[in-house]
């Protein structure tokens, strides 16, 4: 109860409205803006602003599909910087997905250990950009559904025309379908299943302002993908599906077939992005998990090549 009560002192409570309207196209989303009480929010955008150690950077992003990126671990932060972790992971959140999928078995990743290998606080600059991708469909450990998502606009302040936007794709990933501008103190919740692409716009900041933002997924239990696939479906949602697969990028058209450019064709990294959608596809449509037959056969190889 204590820990409800701490979460509602942060949080602005007429940003949640008592029946919160879930647009449905491309896949399920909300967009609640002024989120957090205000002073809240410049308490929380000052710390970043000086506290963050850049010693303690837990992964950088640089190539022409997701470039110029660095994600943190929470030890970056200062204790007033955690507080959307701990609103985003809090039951007032998890509330919010689990009611849309009439599941009450949904967690967040704040519950697990090391939020489960991954990071709460990620940072783009100018000249960054994130492509076309779909989240991890489990946790690491195999153990959790990955089932919605939550991010917070957390930098200072952010002009229209400096790009940034949240973008929606289609459902094969390639068509921008919506674009959600990045508004400072602004909450966007979705539905992640394996056809939830989403990515970055081009950012064109001043060099000195980051695009900040904080970051929740949430998780339920493996053997209810097939119900929770009814359920999408029963609320309008049709051919939204879960299967095995990483985090997987669409390779050569970062935003959309606008977006393609020769000189990208034959870069190295593509050897990659093509190998895995190829897995992630096959493994869609046959709902048979390549992925975990291409890590048998992997381990495999190199335990061949160990013994020669």
């Amino acid at each position: 109860m204590k820990t409800q009560e701490n979460i509602f002192q942060f949080i602005n409570e007429k940003s949640i409205q008592p029946s919160l309207k879930w647009d449905l196209n491309p896949f399920p989303h909300v967009v609640i803006d002024n989120f957090l009480r205000q002073e809240v929010f410049d308490r929380i955008t000052n710390d970043l602003r000086t506290s963050i150690k850049s010693e303690l950077i837990q992964s950088k992003f640089e190539d022409y599909i997701q470039s110029k990126k660095t994600i943190y671990t929470d030890k970056a932060l200062s204790s007033s910087a955690t507080i959307p972790i701990r609103v985003l992971g809090s039951n007032l959140i998890k509330g919010l997905i689990s009611k849309f999928l009439n599941d009450s078995d949904v967690t967040s990743m704040s519950e697990q250990y090391l939020y489960g290998g991954y990071s709460p606080y990620h940072e783009m600059e100018s000249g960054g950009i994130l492509g076309s991708h779909v989240d991890h469909s489990f946790s690491k450990d195999n153990k959790n559904l990955h089932v919605g998502n939550a991010i917070l606009y957390a930098s200072n302040y952010w002009h229209p025309d400096w790009g940034g936007e949240t973008i929606l794709f289609s459902r094969n990933g390639i068509e921008p379908i919506k674009l959600i501008e990045f508004k400072p103190n602004r909450l966007i919740l979705f539905i992640h299943s394996s056809n939830s692409f989403h990515g970055v716009n081009y950012i064109s900041s001043p060099p000195e302002q980051k695009r900040k933002t904080y970051y929740v997924d949430f998780y339920s239990f493996p053997e209810k993908r097939r119900s929770i696939e009814r359920i999408l479906e029963s609320k309008g949602c049709r051919g939204l599906r879960y299967s095995h697969h990483l985090t997987i990028f669409l390779p050569f058209f970062p935003i959309g077939l606008k977006s393609f450019r020769i000189k990208h064709l034959f870069r190295r990294e593509n050897i990659f992005y093509v190998f895995y959608y190829f897995i992630y596809y096959i493994s869609r449509i046959t709902r048979h998990n390549f992925f975990a037959d291409y890590k048998r056969l992997k381990s495999y190889s190199s335990r061949m090549l160990s013994n020669e």
